[in-house]
């Protein structure tokens, strides 16, 4: 009788690991298309259900001060409907970021109760950013795909936001190393091909920070696990080699545009003779945004309201491009400080128990700075990957008395 329960109860994990893995990637799938979104939500319920039936018969709910805060934060940005420009667009914005509070909780009750969460939760990131990557490609066909990246075109608009598509396969290829170097397991390496060529066919500018900054991080942070000379001879040659597949791939001409796009965005910040008209506008839009916030310094202008900013020096009624100058102009600086906690509690604990030498706390620090170099340049604090990656910052850093426990066979 006890094996047949151990039994069912593995059945209903495995099932509810499967409902929280289709929602993420048919969230990523429709995220600009709200009637798509409606298949997602499904799974999220049905997860949702069974994880609230599980927390009700143990008795027992996680919670930490970075999820209360977040909580805080949600509220706050529903309230910005009682002093928004227009009520009825911070309405959608609070709505989104209760549901992310909702995946947030439940994510981090069912993963910190079940056997390796952390390493769960980040394989489940790692495939679907490549399952994703996948559908991006098929979408469009493999032979078409890259004839529109021969011909210069950024593909993955017709899918999703392409900055968005760029930081989600980032992501994806930088977990792929990781685990290639920290769990020796060699098949990711080629995996990571996939999202890899899939992030530099958006054309996106950010991209390049993100796998430059990721890849010096992993391997800086790899070599303090080594311990004697076979072993960096070992990890001098995989960098080697990951290096010169890596420059390799992003020499081909199929993806010259994001190259070119990230010179013409140096020329126009140094004032050069080139022009990058995307670059010029993001400018405009951070401009009149910080004069908004200098306008309505604590409260903002409401949640989802920045069209009102952009349409005054644009013909786009469209958000500003930049998640920190979008959360101070909207939500003041109440709501950027609400928002922003999560990123000081990761880095602070990361920084206060680095000394463990801890795997997962390596990736997670990894994974929070290359997201704040991406917020430079896209609205991300209402997103699917967000959430995400703020589950596994709160899941690692949960339970302080057994922090030297959490990534245990590091080497």
């Amino acid at each position: 009788m006890g094996n047949n329960k151990i039994k069912l109860y593995n059945y209903v994990e495995k099932f509810q690991i499967f409902c929280l893995s289709m929602f993420i990637l048919l969230w990523y799938i429709n995220e600009t298309r709200q009637t798509g979104k409606i298949y997602a939500i499904f799974f999220l319920v049905v997860f949702a259900f069974i994880e609230i039936l599980e927390m009700i018969k143990v008795k027992k709910i996680y919670f930490c001060k970075p999820l209360c805060i977040f909580l805080v934060f949600a509220v706050y940005c529903s309230l910005s409907y009682i002093w928004a420009i227009n009520g009825e667009e911070a309405i959608p914005k609070g709505i989104d970021v209760f549901l992310e509070f909702g995946f947030i909780f439940l994510g981090l009750n069912f993963f910190l109760k079940i056997k390796n969460g952390t390493s769960t939760l980040l394989y489940i990131i790692t495939i679907l950013g490549i399952i994703f990557s996948i559908y991006v490609i098929n979408f469009y066909g493999i032979g078409q795909y890259f004839k529109l990246l021969a011909q210069g075109r950024r593909v993955g608009g017709e899918v999703a936001n392409v900055n968005a598509i760029g930081l989600k396969t980032s992501i994806s290829f930088l977990l792929c190393i990781f685990f290639g170097m920290y769990e020796n397991k060699k098949s990711f390496y080629i995996l990571s091909t996939i999202p890899f060529i899939v992030s530099l066919g958006t054309g996106s500018k950010k991209v390049i920070l993100i796998i430059g900054i990721g890849l010096i991080l992993l391997f800086y942070r790899r070599m303090k696990y080594v311990l004697n000379w076979k072993q960096v001879l070992k990890l001098v040659i995989t960098i080697v080699i990951i290096v010169s597949i890596v420059v390799y791939i992003a020499q081909l001409p199929y993806f010259s545009r994001v190259f070119n796009r990230m010179n013409e965005m140096t020329s126009t910040l140094l004032n050069d003779t080139g022009e990058s008209g995307s670059t010029r506008i993001r400018e405009l839009f951070i401009k009149v945004g910080l004069k908004t916030f200098w306008e309505h310094p604590l409260i903002g202008i409401g949640a989802g309201n920045s069209g009102h900013i952009t349409i005054t020096v644009s013909s786009m009624y469209t958000y500003l491009h930049n998640n920190y100058v979008e959360l101070l102009a909207t939500l003041g600086i109440i709501g950027f400080l609400l928002y922003y906690y999560s990123y000081y509690y990761v880095i602070y604990n990361y920084l206060k128990y680095r000394k463990y030498r801890n795997k997962y706390y390596d990736i997670v620090f990894i994974i929070f700075m290359v997201n704040l170099v991406s917020e430079v340049g896209l609205v991300s604090y209402a997103s699917i990957g967000t959430c995400l990656y703020l589950l596994l910052g709160y899941l690692v850093f949960h339970n302080k008395n057994d922090i030297k426990n959490i990534g245990e066979n590091n080497e």
